[in-house]
């Protein structure tokens, strides 16, 4: 009996290692979807937790559902980015490289444009052994699409464009950095043009500053750590994002998807006596108008600096 438990346990550890080899498809925004809706595709290993939390670990890989690659990295055995990841754009030219530990960016990332003339050159701090990495970054260089230096060590303007889970416009975020240290004005605007926040800095020290929603202001009191952000991707794949529909039918043995659909219910929506029904009566199974934080993305911004505290080793601009 007591062979029989302890295998049980070196089973159940060597699962929450090794995980179980699955091939996921992702939309565009990079939510989990029926192979049918894909756009890309991830070949990976899913661990398991103890109390049933799911994460990837060992080396992934992302493709195009035509092949190409557009993503490696790996994953420790606790689910955290570990080791060094390289983003593709689709024609196989490197987008971005660098390296991780403990889930954080570390050492030097380099960035490129398509045509392979290097973007910017980015330091973060790098790891130690029992040192919790800070939560900053050092820019080294900065160039326009045609190798002309917009900020040449740690001195010149910072533009920084990205897309966020569930926008539609981009942020935009510009400031300008002395000896490598945030300085003087930095603002985040849409690509619609909407100001979100303006921040005010002096030797790389937050100074002042406030969150707009278009119509009045408010003072922020900290900092938005948004000046150099991950590809929203790693966060929606990581937390297992799946469209609605996406179920147990379309990913056997993926046990946080929702169990098969009920299709009588599905059935009895189409029922001419169900569609006489009042409307307060009906299921809906899709909605119409998507949810948006009350006030907008400023309001979200606003939020999410009086509300976010990460814990220092888990933060990172």
């Amino acid at each position: 009996m007591k062979a029989l438990v302890t295998g049980f346990i070196i089973a159940l550890i060597s699962f929450c290692v090794k995980g179980q080899s699955a091939t996921l498809y992702y939309a565009k925004n990079w939510e989990v979807v029926p192979q049918a809706a894909a756009s890309y595709y991830r070949k990976c290993q899913i661990g398991s937790g103890m109390i049933g939390k799911k994460f990837f670990t060992g080396s992934v890989e992302d493709y195009t559902l035509d092949g190409r690659l557009v993503m490696t990295g790996f994953y420790d055995e606790q689910g955290l980015k570990n080791g060094e990841f390289t983003f593709y754009y689709p024609s196989g030219q490197i987008q971005a490289k660098g390296k991780f530990f403990t889930g954080m960016r570390t050492g030097t990332w380099k960035y490129f444009f398509r045509n392979g003339q290097l973007e910017r050159e980015v330091d973060f701090p790098v790891a130690e052994r029992f040192k919790p990495l800070a939560d900053d970054f050092e820019p080294v260089s900065v160039y326009d699409s045609l190798g002309t230096p917009i900020l040449t060590k740690g001195t010149g303007n910072w533009y920084f464009e990205y897309e966020w889970y569930g926008m539609t416009d981009k942020y935009i975020v510009e400031g300008k950095f002395l000896s490598g240290k945030k300085e003087g004005i930095w603002t985040c605007k849409l690509s619609s043009g909407q100001l979100l926040y303006q921040e005010i800095y002096r030797n790389n020290k937050f100074k002042e500053g406030f969150v707009s929603d278009g119509r009045k202001q408010e003072s922020l009191s900290e900092p938005v750590n948004n000046k150099f952000m991950l590809p929203y991707k790693l966060e929606v794949t990581e937390s297992f994002v799946y469209r609605m529909g996406t179920t147990q039918k379309d990913y056997p043995g993926l046990s946080f998807l929702p169990p098969l659909p009920d299709t009588t219910k599905i059935q009895h929506s189409r029922d001419s006596a169900y569609q006489n029904l009042p409307e307060d009566e009906k299921v809906f199974y899709a909605v119409e108008q998507m949810a948006e934080f009350p006030g907008g993305a400023a309001a979200m911004f606003k939020f999410i600096q009086k509300n976010l505290r990460y814990p220092p080793t888990a933060r990172r601009m």
